[in-house]
């Protein structure tokens, strides 16, 4: 479990890096999803990438239209919430923020939904 954890943290941290030198060059998340012409936008995960991606997309305009989370801990009064197993709304995009578990979270929601799935991953260059 040890090697897996350090693997998982260096991958976020890999990610916080490349998050930050992309917004200092003038790129961001928000404008892509913009240019991408996402207008509903749900956001799978609410650990520190999750939390951080809501609120660069609230802080430039973007409405969040639910939560996927399957910890009731993190849970807030702040976002709508559903578990992974629910009856998902309608949205033209989820960004999936758990990027170590991006292809078994693709893999629960394909049958499930229709809509593009993102990881946030792949949204930052």
């Amino acid at each position: 479990r040890l090697k897996g954890g350090i693997r998982k943290d260096n991958v976020i941290i890999n990610l916080y890096q490349r998050w930050m030198l992309a917004k200092n060059k003038g790129m961001d998340v928000a404008q892509f999803i913009k240019d991408s012409q996402f207008g509903k936008v749900a956001v799978y995960g609410m650990g520190s990438l999750g939390v951080s991606l809501c609120d660069e997309l609230e802080v430039n305009g973007i409405e969040i239209a639910y939560v996927i989370e399957q910890d009731k801990k993190r849970h807030s009064d702040k976002y709508c919430f559903f578990a992974p197993e629910d009856e998902l709304p309608d949205v033209d995009v989820i960004v999936i923020t758990p990027i170590t578990y991006y292809d078994e979270i693709v893999q629960k929601l394909s049958g499930k939904v229709n809509c593009a799935l993102l990881s946030l991953d792949d949204i930052i260059p």
